[in-house]
């Protein structure tokens, strides 16, 4: 009889565990859609996979990413002085640009202490 209540209860809490587990995915992916994660997943493979130094990762210009290294931030503020910003200052993290007009803040981000996202705002 022992045997048996064994048994149930390892299976009850196998099925437990899985439904947790099933929770906590599916949770996880619900803040990955949320925060907009994807787009820059695929772009780290994108970057890793094509040897070059800089991705958009959205596509439209506002967010880049690269590896955190000298040579490709040069490249990325070539890109942004080729577009028309002219550098103001630094404040922390990002930097202040002057763009047709109205300002643009470059925020930089690191992720994983390889990357490097670039996210540009603008008065648009």
């Amino acid at each position: 009889m022992s045997e048996s209540i064994k048994k149930v209860l390892k299976v009850i809490s196998l099925i437990l565990l899985g439904a947790i587990a099933l929770i906590s995915i599916y949770q996880l992916l619900k803040k990955a859609k949320e925060k907009n994660l994807w787009p820059i997943l695929v772009a780290m493979r994108t970057l890793v996979d094509s040897q070059s130094k800089m991705v958009d990762v959205l596509g439209d210009g506002s967010q880049f990413l690269m590896y955190d290294d000298t040579e490709s931030e040069r490249i990325f503020r070539t890109r942004l002085l080729d577009k028309g910003y002219q550098y103001v200052t630094k404040y922390g993290r990002s930097e202040l640009y002057d763009y047709h007009e109205g300002e643009a803040i470059v925020k930089y981000n690191r992720l994983f202490n390889k990357y490097l996202l670039c996210e540009i705002y603008s008065e648009k």
